[in-house]
């Protein structure tokens, strides 16, 4: 049989594994939320008292604290229960089993080594969980088991779920990981489902009269969504934008440079002082015959002998910085990693190298993409070296002006190894609002920009022509589109670019982000 079934709601619709968590932990969240109200009114009426005099007691508490504790306790009730649902699902009898970083754990009595929470992204990222979630059964099935509890959640807020079926534009939306449903009022109007035999080459129909009183809604129709939203953990969402003139560049690559930039520096100073020495005669080598001699050769070097030792140690820290970035990344989890590039022994400066570690190599091996998320992702890696690359562009009198990285997916993954960072004039003007999730409102901020913050000082671009003379890299550029004056033709939809650029070339850009509520 063929089935179809249309659904007229006025409603919202959330993701299917949170509204399942919070059904599960709906009776503990309302139990916990009812006791801090209740201290809340008797201390408000002079009626709470404590078993032991101290100090500083609850009593003591502003009612701002108070909320805040609320808030705490809902967010570690979600956590350890999403959790617990990531790592039931995982230790499903069966194969195969998953050794992913954030996976492998070991259960020791009621603690895990691992202390960090399991979250539902883990699931579409991993491989092997996403098969597991699949093979139970994905959303359609969780949602099935859970859909008493779900129901009785939403009741309480006068809501209802339309139906158990997840929605998902993905090519299996029965068991796609995040796959949404419909939450909507409780509806006025019985509908039936169409149904029709298999190869019948026939068309079947289902028609349902809608009174006009089914589109008055009550009048407390949006608080209820909000009550909703508003009973579980409450997270920010954060937009930011920023005006700058400057290039984009490989978030690994300028991290690989910044690190190496220190001691580069060293030797590139100890360099210029030799010939500068040499220049006024007065570079000279104490000791024996022999090392006088040395230094007669040493002053003999043209200048142009030791330009190009600076290359080559440049070089030479820029490899051994990558070696150890990528090492670092390989060591993050407590798995072994056995690709013939990572095999090495634990004494890594002595190991024998017979192929050298290099940033292609995380995209190659997926342990070490497994690192990379076990570290935080390119975002977390990017923001642990912040200091480092301020204090490098801050040499060539550039700025970082975020620590966000730049992808040209419209969700950019934690494992984006392509994604770019930017690099700028100092001082760029940006804004910044965000907003509690679930208000259903707009917060804005305004900043006004004067003529002057256009006016690039002299010799701007030739900041960016010694930087990159300084520290090679590919000067990428991720745009949606290309902003045109007013009177030009707009462009056919959206478009991603991703080319490569000449060397020193800066230009305008506006940059927005937003922070996804978690």
């Amino acid at each position: 049989m063929c089935f179809s079934s249309a659904h007229l709601f006025f409603g919202l619709t959330v993701p299917t594994l949170e509204l399942v968590l919070a059904a599960r932990i709906a009776s503990t969240r309302m139990q916990e939320q009812r006791v801090l109200e209740m201290m809340a009114k008797r201390r408000a009426c002079g009626a709470l008292r404590v078993a032991l005099p101290a100090r500083a007691t609850i009593c003591d508490l502003p009612l701002e604290v108070l909320e805040l504790i609320k808030q705490e306790l809902a967010q570690l009730i979600w956590e350890e229960e999403q959790d617990r649902f990531v790592w039931e699902m995982w230790h499903e009898p069966g194969e195969p089993r998953c050794r992913c970083a954030l996976c492998h754990r070991h259960k020791n009595g009621e603690r895990w080594i691992d202390i960090r929470p399991l979250d539902f992204e883990h699931i579409s990222e991993c491989r092997v969980c996403d098969y597991m979630f699949s093979s139970l059964g994905g959303g359609t099935a969780l949602l099935e088991e859970n859909e008493q509890s779900v129901k009785a959640l939403l009741r309480r807020f006068g809501l209802e779920l339309i139906v158990a079926v997840p929605i998902s534009a993905s090519d299996s939306p029965r068991t796609a990981p995040d796959s949404s449903c419909a939450v909507a009022l409780p509806t006025r109007a019985s509908t039936s489902p169409t149904e029709i035999s298999h190869d019948s080459f026939d068309y079947t129909h289902h028609l349902v009269s809608l009174s006009p009183s089914i589109f008055q809604l009550p009048p407390d129709a949006h608080l209820r969504f909000e009550r909703l939203l508003r009973a579980f953990p409450l997270a920010m969402c954060i937009a930011e934008a920023t005006l700058f003139y400057g290039i984009t560049v490989p978030v690994s690559q300028l991290v690989i440079a910044a690190r190496s930039w220190p001691q580069r520096l060293l030797v590139e100073r100890t360099i210029d002082v030799l010939l500068e020495r040499r220049k006024r005669d007065e570079l000279t080598v104490d000791g024996d015959s022999a090392q006088r001699q040395w230094s007669s050769a040493l002053c003999r070097v043209p200048a142009e002998i030791w330009d190009l030792v600076k290359v080559h140690v440049a070089e030479g820290l820029r490899d051994d910085e990558a070696d150890s970035f990528v090492h670092g990344i390989h060591s993050a989890g407590e798995w072994v990693c056995r690709c013939t590039t990572c095999l090495r022994t634990p004494d890594r400066d002595r190991a024998p190298r017979t192929t050298r570690y290099t940033l292609e190599h995380l995209v190659e091996c997926e342990e070490c993409g497994e690192g990379i998320c076990e570290l935080g992702g390119t975002t977390q890696v990017l923001e642990d070296n912040e200091m480092l690359i301020k204090r490098m562009l801050y040499d060539f009198n550039l700025d970082l002006p975020a620590t966000i990285p730049i992808s040209a997916n419209s969700v950019p993954t934690r494992l984006d190894l392509s994604a770019l960072c930017a690099v700028a004039v100092p001082n760029a003007p940006g804004a910044i609002s965000e907003a509690v999730h679930g208000e259903n409102d707009y917060e804005n901020d305004l900043v006004e920009l004067p003529p002057r913050c256009f006016v690039l000082p002299k010799g701007i671009d030739g900041r960016f022509e010694a930087f990159l003379r300084a520290c090679p890299m590919s000067v990428e550029s991720v745009t949606d589109r290309k902003a045109k004056a007013g009177h030009s033709l707009p462009g056919k939809g959206r478009r991603v670019v991703r080319r490569k650029k000449a060397a020193g070339l800066a230009k305008w850009h506006l940059w927005s982000s937003c922070l996804d509520c978690e």
